[in-house]
């Protein structure tokens, strides 16, 4: 199903992706991503459940070590309107909220549907209960009151020149002198309230912007490269793959 719904909860979100599989044992699928949220719901002998949550633009695959057959609910979402929590800390959020056993009901609801057709159920209601369910609680743990930081006006300076910067080789040594603090402290909170180093955060805006400028076809592989700072294609393409799985050319010459 790839029609989109509105779920207005205490975070409002949409649903981008809801699909169900069926996996055999020793089963391996194929890298992919996804522009939005994903979160998938693993069991085998529906008592038990794994849950695991994917970023934006993380890429992943689905598999099954194990002899037996395994099912996967995957549930792809988006919030309505930027949020202010960094990457990390709504994964962590999702990912406790999941994995709270009080859920275990909801989850065998669910799946009870979807073992008879081996498809997803026509009437909704249960997928419903559960996203609502969810995201209710994901809402209340995000809006505990979060300690006042006097670093968050800084990194959110920080985030904007990068992202205004990203044709740029930027350091950790350049930042800090420009926000006249030392390499050290801005590392540390930049870490602290983003969920991910500079270096880090730096490369993930540049690639993205890279599978954007791809996907116009106005620039070649080199040409992006060049455009976003990287001292050769050879090392963009590394970084590019690290993030997506896939070289940006396969990506270039597999955009339609």
């Amino acid at each position: 199903m790839e029609n989109r719904m509105q779920i207005n909860t205490d975070i409002s979100l949409t649903i981008d992706l809801l699909g169900y599989l069926l996996c055999e044992g020793h089963w391996s699928g194929s890298s992919h991503f996804h522009p939005f949220w994903e979160m998938v719901i693993t069991t085998s002998d529906f008592k038990r459940f794994q849950t695991d949550v994917f970023f934006p633009n993380e890429s992943h695959k689905f598999e099954n070590d194990s002899e037996r057959e395994k099912h996967l609910l995957y549930i792809g979402f988006d919030f309505e309107k930027d949020v202010s929590y960094s990457r990390q800390q709504i994964k962590e959020a999702l990912q406790i909220t999941l994995n709270d056993s009080a859920n275990s009901y909801l989850y065998a609801a669910l799946f009870k549907q979807l073992r008879g057709s081996g498809t997803l159920p026509t009437d909704t209601h249960f997928y419903m209960q559960l996203m609502l369910f969810l995201m209710n609680q994901l809402g209340k743990y995000m809006s505990l009151p979060a300690e006042a930081s006097p670093n968050t006006a800084l990194v959110a300076d920080v985030k904007k020149f990068i992202n205004a910067n990203l044709q740029k080789k930027i350091n950790v040594q350049q930042l800090a002198k420009a926000f006249y603090v030392t390499p050290k402290h801005l590392g540390q909170v930049f870490r602290r309230e983003v969920g991910e180093g500079i270096v880090q955060y730096t490369k993930r805006k540049k690639v993205e912007k890279a599978l954007l400028l791809i996907k116009t076809k106005e620039y070649n592989i080199t040409q992006i490269s060049q455009m976003l700072g990287f001292d050769n294609i050879h090392y963009f393409s590394t970084v590019f793959k690290e993030y997506y799985g896939l070289s940006p050319t396969y990506f270039y010459t597999n955009n339609k």
